[in-house]
């Protein structure tokens, strides 16, 4: 090997052991899942570190001696941006309720461990969720028999026929939905039975306002609908 190159390789190993010894542990700790999470199903972690994928085998949370759920991050500086999910973006942590939750964010060297709880999973039910109950006391006498009514409202995008937002037909035969109550918005509403073709509308067939609800956990709140948009 020539001295010329010899020169390079020291500058390249002096150069990375530069960048090394400027670089930080992490370790993210997974203290606390929700009730309901599978057992026996994986968690991962997923941020700007993995090119937000959710479901990287190199990315797997591991349990340590003390069973909890922990990963090391490879040594880095700056800002770390992540979120926890099941091996895909249906399955990713949520607020108590189920509504998203912004990027977590850590710091190499101001954070050498990491603490942290999921409240809940997209597609799981959220039993810790604070919630009112809506009920339909009376609905226009020519609704289809066995018609599947649902929640449109700002909390799910207005969405007119979500299956998380079915209303549930009771044992007395009135439909009735336990709405999540969110921390920061006003809650508006419609019903529908599937899409906006067919949602309520006042008894002359005109478009209503938007419904509202507001209140405290465990609150009831019973409506009326007086007509379907595509039934005279």
């Amino acid at each position: 090997m020539s001295v010329y190159r010899i020169k390079i390789s020291l500058l390249i190993s002096g150069l990375l052991l530069l960048i090394l010894s400027g670089c930080y542990d992490m370790t993210i700790r997974l203290e606390k899942l929700p009730d309901n999470t599978p057992p026996t199903e994986p968690i991962y972690i997923s941020g700007n570190f993995n090119n937000w994928d959710p479901g990287d085998e190199d990315y797997i949370m591991q349990r340590n001696s003390d069973s909890v759920l922990e990963i090391s991050l490879p040594k880095g500086i700056g800002e770390v941006q992540y979120k926890f999910t099941r091996g895909d973006w249906s399955t990713v942590e949520k607020d108590p309720c189920g509504f998203e939750i912004s990027n977590r964010f850590a710091y190499y060297g101001k954070q050498e461990v990491v603490h942290d709880t999921v409240r809940s999973w997209n597609d799981l039910p959220k039993p810790g969720c604070p919630s009112i109950t809506i009920i339909i006391d009376t609905l226009p006498e020519n609704t289809p028999e066995n018609a599947v009514l649902y929640l449109a409202s700002n909390i799910n995008d207005w969405d007119p026929g979500s299956r998380y937002w079915m209303f549930i037909k009771g044992p007395d035969g009135k439909y009735y939905i336990k709405v999540p109550l969110p921390n920061s918005m006003e809650s508006e509403y419609k019903v529908t039975r599937g899409d906006w073709s067919k949602v309520e509308v006042d008894t002359d067939g005109n478009d209503i306002d938007n419904r509202s609800f507001s209140g405290n956990a465990g609150d009831e709140i019973r409506i009326k609908i007086a007509r379907w948009k595509d039934r005279e």
